[in-house]
């Protein structure tokens, strides 16, 4: 699991030093996977330079420097795009809202099971009309959008991966960053705290009326429908004041006089007329910020950090469409099971498995991928280590199985071939664009996707969608595979727990609509077989 944790910097040199110390010492009770973020908004004061000594002396620390001032949220929207955690906490740089807040969010959140959960002040900020025209900005802004945003938030929250992705799909360049968190929709959860007076606000009234008229014509058409019935009401009042003027004209005879109350009415009309037009003018205006695409901030440069980090803060577009690390990345992972060879060298603790018997009920489960229809078949065991799949399909009987391996390791290959010789054992990358492999009926990864080592969930997700999709390429009728379920009251940081929705919307948008997702034998983890269109 791994945590990150994003915040703008503006006049916040006071703080930056505090929060980042108890930014660390609270996401390590939960992981020591993490990252901090720190986006520099064009502070006039030194925050950039301090946070320039930490990602120094810390290489978790990433520091992104705006070419200027562009405000809190898109400062905040370049932050995310930048963030490669798990689970991502957000808050303000001031300690106003406490790191410290990453630890109940998060068990909240896995007490709720939710994507979300978010900060409700429990104390109100500011002053008695800065109270009032907060209050009047949230009650206007649920009844003229139509949508009940919660009141009273915070900018601190805790989003779940899947989440902040579906959260930057939204491309508004005229942003109200609360009204995007709310309607992106999922589970979300409130949690009430209560904020520390450490600053004066930075909002001033004019700034909250400028946010209310971006709020309100950034989710809503409804002033527009007040126009068009206001104008249908005025001219309804005008048709029965022109007929009261005829009849009092032609029946009564009666004289009209009134110059005053005649202009009166029609510098009345015209300054609706100029109000209506200049509500029309603000949508115009945005419809003109939007289609220019102008990206939400510039980065001037990124300090610290992967390199992950500085490519999707410099290139917005990548978070939308991510790709996976280089295959050469996820060395560690074999150099975990080669180290395991070296050490016990036969046996199932030579693939870091923790007894024969669990081991046969796995390659049990994966031969149930094949079909029951008579007549040889071709399986490629992927991954095969040494090539105990092999000893198991013969001690079934299934003679009609024609049997090969393939490791990506030299080490379990060649240990492979000299248990089972005569046996056809590749030694292969296929994500190598030059490897080049036959094709089989079925293919399936034992333990492949189990551990993630230094990898962070949403990486070894991209890898697994990777790997399946060039193998399912070469498969004529299934694949199976099998990662740690989430149905246990344990998890471990080393180990990869994609949830079964991320399973099923990876399976389905890449491979096929045909599969079965089973955690019915007892092993603590997820069989995935994916099928060929028949």
């Amino acid at each position: 699991m791994r945590i990150s944790l994003v915040t703008p910097l503006f006049k916040s040199e006071p703080y930056v030093e505090e929060l980042y110390q108890r930014a660390v010492d609270s996401i390590t009770v939960l992981t020591h996977d993490y990252e901090i973020v720190f986006v520099n908004d064009g502070s006039p004061d030194k925050s950039l330079e301090v946070a320039r000594r930490l990602a120094a002396r810390d290489p978790r620390v990433t520091v992104i420097d705006l070419s200027r001032n562009f405000g809190q949220h898109p400062a905040l929207v370049t932050g995310l795009r930048a963030a490669t955690g798990d689970f991502v906490f957000i808050c303000d740089s001031d300690l106003e809202e406490d790191p410290k807040w990453i630890i109940p969010f998060y068990e909240t959140m896995q007490e709720k099971e939710c994507d979300v959960v978010y900060g409700v002040q429990t104390a109100k900020k500011g002053g008695l009309l800065y109270r009032a025209a907060r209050r009047l900005f949230y009650g206007s802004l649920v009844l003229l959008s139509g949508i009940d945003f919660p009141g009273n938030i915070t900018t601190a929250r805790l989003m779940s991966r899947r989440y902040l992705d579906a959260m930057l799909e939204y491309q508004e360049r005229e942003l109200f960053a609360a009204g995007i968190w709310h309607m992106v929709g999922f589970d979300q959860a409130p949690y009430q705290v209560a904020k520390q007076g450490t600053s004066a606000t930075t909002y001033r009234i004019g700034a909250l009326v400028s946010n209310f008229v971006n709020a309100i014509t950034a989710f809503s058409t409804r002033p527009l429908q007040v126009i068009s019935i206001a104008g249908i009401v005025l001219s309804a009042t005008a048709m029965v004041f022109i007929g009261s003027l005829l009849y009092r004209k032609l029946i009564l005879n009666a004289a009209l006089e009134g110059w005053t109350s005649v202009m009166a009415s029609i510098m009345l009309i015209g300054g609706i007329l100029l109000f209506f037009n200049g509500i029309i003018a603000i949508y115009i205006a945005k419809i003109f910020v939007e289609v220019k695409q102008r990206p939400v901030a510039s980065v001037r440069s990124v300090i610290g950090g992967s390199t992950d980090s500085k490519y999707e803060a410099s290139r917005p577009q990548r978070a939308q469409q991510p790709h996976p690390p280089d295959p050469q990345s996820y060395n560690s992972i074999v150099q975990h099971y080669e180290r395991c060879l070296a050490e016990h060298g036969d046996g199932s603790r030579a693939v870091d498995w923790n007894s024969e018997e669990s081991a046969a009920v796995r390659y049990d489960v994966m031969l149930d991928l094949l079909s029951a229809k008579s007549g040889p078949v071709s399986l490629l065991d992927f991954g095969c280590g040494l090539g105990e799949l092999k000893h198991h399909i013969e001690r079934r009987g299934l003679s009609h199985v024609q049997y090969e391996g393939l490791d990506i390791s030299q080490a379990y290959a060649d240990a492979a071939r000299e248990r089972l010789p005569g046996t056809t054992i590749h030694c292969v990358d296929v994500l190598d664009g030059a490897a080049h492999l036959p094709d089989y009926d079925y293919i399936v990864m034992n333990g492949i996707f189990t551990r993630r080592e230094n990898l962070s969930h949403r990486e070894m997700l991209l890898y697994m969608e990777r790997l399946t999709k060039r193998l399912f390429e070469n498969t004529r009728r299934g694949l199976a595979f099998n990662v740690m379920s989430t149905c246990a009251d344990w998890k471990s940081d080393e180990l990869f727990h994609p949830s079964f929705d991320e399973l099923a919307e990876m399976i389905c948008g890449s491979l096929s609509p045909q599969m079965t997702l089973r955690n019915d034998y007892g092993l603590y983890e997820t069989t995935c077989y994916v099928y060929r269109k028949s």
